[in-house]
């Protein structure tokens, strides 16, 4: 598992959205461009994300604070546990009821039955790469 970590600037920092993360975990501090994360999840009363490497971070920050900081940055909420990048997903698929985005890191997120036509009009709307 990895370490906990925190990042810096919270919900109440003032300024230009981050277009990176501050991310601690014990005695160091990464930054993580903001543009390599396809995806954060939670997982039990954490949030998750992988960063370019394959290494997983674990955050403080809760969901809803990252989905506020981030919005202007095509992230968008899927599902109570899942906030993703619009312009990382590359296939939307239905398997025995559930919708699946599928990420260009190959990650899969769970997209609830509600998101799914807003998160169909956003990618139909999406420029093309």
């Amino acid at each position: 598992a990895a370490p906990r970590e925190t990042t810096g600037g919270g919900p109440d920092a003032v300024g230009p959205e981050p277009r990176r993360l501050e991310v601690r975990s014990g005695t160091k501090t990464r930054y993580v461009d903001v543009d390599q994360i396809q995806r954060f999840y939670a997982a039990d009363k954490y949030v998750l994300f992988n960063d370019a490497r394959g290494d997983q971070h674990v955050l403080d920050d809760t969901l809803t604070q990252i989905e506020l900081r981030l919005a202007t940055q095509g992230f968008v909420r899927v599902h109570r546990r899942e906030l993703i990048r619009l312009d990382a997903v590359v296939e939307l698929s239905t398997h025995e009821r559930a919708t699946v985005a599928t990420m260009a890191n190959g990650e899969r997120a769970q997209v609830s039955r509600r998101s799914v036509p807003r998160l169909r009009a956003l990618l139909a709307r999406r420029p093309p790469e």
